[in-house]
């Protein structure tokens, strides 16, 4: 009984233990009405579905104007997940994208750059 288990446990070893990094992209667009700009973080095929992501403006967690999706999953049997942010283009350079998740080796902090 315990060959079987430690035989099966072997089988799920390598899912347990899987880990996919995010890609992560960050763009940014102007609102011509009122020139504030909207940026958007872009986490793509991570595993597992734990994440952590947030925007920060000079180091800490910010929640104002911010936005985000749900982790959803990709046919690949990985996930992806986006959120956003609208500033003033004043104050691009205060703010960051940070991503935290078991496939980084430590922690990702994404500047914005000035949209195209």
């Amino acid at each position: 009984c315990i060959e079987w288990l430690e035989k099966y446990l072997s089988y799920g070893k390598e899912t347990l233990l899987r880990t996919e990094p995010p890609g992560v992209t960050v763009r940014g667009k102007t609102e011509v009405e009122d020139g504030m700009e909207t940026h958007v973080c872009r986490l793509d095929g991570f595993y597992p579905r734990e994440i952590d992501a947030s925007w920060t403006r000079d180091g800490e967690v910010w929640l104002q104007d911010t936005f985000h999706g749900s982790v959803a999953p990709n046919a690949d049997g990985t996930y992806h997940y986006w959120l956003s942010i609208r500033i003033n283009p004043k104050e691009r350079g205060r703010y960051r994208c940070h991503v935290e998740h078991d496939g980084l080796p430590e922690p990702l902090d994404l500047a914005l750059e000035e949209p195209t």
